[in-house]
């Protein structure tokens, strides 16, 4: 038994070295595919996630000290703009006001011009005082926060009152650096929420930072999506999160190919054609180029069958189910 030893070692060894050579021969291979030319829409969007912020987020303060009268709101409160929102005691106010008047009318009779003119400015400086005992929402929104309760002392200007966020929202986001480039003002965009699927709503980019920062370790560029009316706003408040699809090429009819089909050389694109047994380059002009697809303008017509060298394995698998990929890279030549 011992003699069978060597033999199987000897096996082992031979079996080792057919699989090596076998998995250096399948690493060598580059893959080539036909592709048949065909017409299609290309859609391709960036995604990124954000949150909603308000356009507004104001602490209403007090202009004048006094104790807390009344306060008409509490957290969590929809108010619109004009809105009583707390109300300090104003009977020293209101003397003030009314001594003032007194003494402007009764100068008014006999007094000199300039004279006249100290007092009306001490009867408007005292009317605005009194008018600012009562404090009002500036505009539409809700009450996120209430800083005082009645009969606390607002001690004069400055004195914060409550927090107000505007009804009016957009989204804030970040994109990479690499795609900085591919969007710009005006860029269609698809938001969705997590936390409520049912709503779908559409936007638009309204702001690119000119100013990258930095953001755990990567580079971006802050961006800001007006969010278009949609079913439900009302549902939609400040710090939710959303996935935003924002929209770099919407194309209904297009004559596609895949773009690693293209082979660029001094300033133009080819592809390979195979024609009957022949493969031939010819050259093409193009439109949009994205990651996985590209817009062809002239040089190729539908049905005809070109060649692809140098595939991946997810793009093959893409390609061979007829997958339009919504891809990360889209550029329009130069013309």
């Amino acid at each position: 038994m011992k003699k069978l030893y060597p033999i199987i070692f000897i096996m082992l060894i031979v079996l080792l070295a057919t699989s090596c050579n076998t998995s250096a021969k399948k690493e060598t291979i580059n893959p080539v595919q036909e592709y048949t030319v065909k017409r299609g829409p290309i859609v391709e969007s960036i995604d990124v996630s954000g949150s909603i912020r308000a356009k507004d987020d104001i602490t209403v303060k007090s202009h004048v000290s006094g104790i807390i009268k009344k306060v008409y709101v509490q957290e969590g409160d929809r108010v619109k703009k004009g809105d009583l929102i707390a109300e300090i005691e104003d009977d020293e106010y209101r003397l003030n006001y009314e001594r003032a008047k007194k003494a402007y009318e009764e100068v008014l009779i006999s007094g000199s011009k300039s004279d006249i003119v100290i007092k009306k400015l001490e009867m408007d400086i005292a009317k605005k005082r009194l008018e600012e005992t009562k404090i009002y929402t500036p505009f539409d929104g809700i009450v996120a926060e209430v800083y005082v309760d009645e009969g606390d002392v607002a001690g004069g200007n400055g004195a914060r009152i409550a927090r107000v966020v505007s009804k009016d929202i957009y989204v804030e986001a970040a994109v990479d650096e690499v795609d900085y480039g591919k969007i710009e003002p005006g860029s269609r965009a698809v938001i969705s929420f997590e936390a409520l699927p049912e709503i779908k709503a559409m936007g638009q980019v309204s702001y690119i930072s000119p100013i990258a920062v930095s953001n755990g370790g990567l580079v971006v560029f802050p961006i800001k999506v007006e969010i278009e009316k949609a079913t439900n706003m009302e549902k939609l408040v400040p710090g939710m999160n959303c996935d935003i699809s924002i929209i770099i090429a919407n194309i209904k009819d297009a004559l596609i190919i895949p773009s690693d089909a293209l082979i660029p050389k001094e300033g133009k694109y080819y592809v390979k054609v195979k024609n009957e047994e022949k493969i031939e380059m010819k050259e093409v002009k193009v439109g949009y180029i994205g990651d996985f697809f590209a817009q062809v303008l002239s040089g190729l017509k539908e049905g005809d069958v070109i060649i692809i060298e140098k595939q991946s394995t997810l793009k093959n698998a893409l390609l061979n189910k007829g997958i339009n990929y919504k891809g990360i890279i889209g550029r329009i030549p130069k013309k």
